[in-house]
């Protein structure tokens, strides 16, 4: 016996029907797909933008950090050679009087300088032990 002519017809539109809801699937997940990595690629865009943000603020935060060192550097060795200038001319003008107290003076200075000559070392290695 065969089966009745209509059935071939039915199976064929149950067929074509699956495979029309198999297909609306996939294009719900594409649509659905293509609004997620449009949200993850907006994500992204704004995360470089915030890490260009903090680049920018780390290299300003770095230049003005050094900037400070090299005025603190600036002022403290300028503070030591007045003090060295003003030892130097009081040498200069007991000179004449007592080779004795020239002696220590110079000596004083010296310790002076090589006193200074460390303290702005120490400040270079600290500032580049900093950064």
């Amino acid at each position: 016996m065969q089966p009745p002519k209509i059935i071939k017809p039915m199976v064929s539109f149950m067929l074509l029907e699956r495979s029309i809801v198999r297909q609306k699937k996939a294009e719900d997940a594409l649509a659905m797909s293509r609004i997620r990595h449009h949200g993850l690629l907006q994500e992204s865009r704004l995360l470089h933008k915030g890490m260009r943000y903090l680049a920018q603020a780390t290299l300003a935060s770095s230049e003005e950090a050094g900037a400070r060192t090299g005025r603190f550097l600036q002022d403290d060795v300028a503070q030591m050679l007045l003090g060295l200038n003003v030892r130097l001319q009081v040498l200069r003008k007991e000179a004449l009087a007592n080779t004795r107290r020239i002696k220590q003076e110079i000596a004083r200075t010296q310790r002076l300088a090589a006193t200074s000559a460390t303290a702005v070392l120490r400040a270079v290695h600290a500032r580049r032990g900093a950064t």
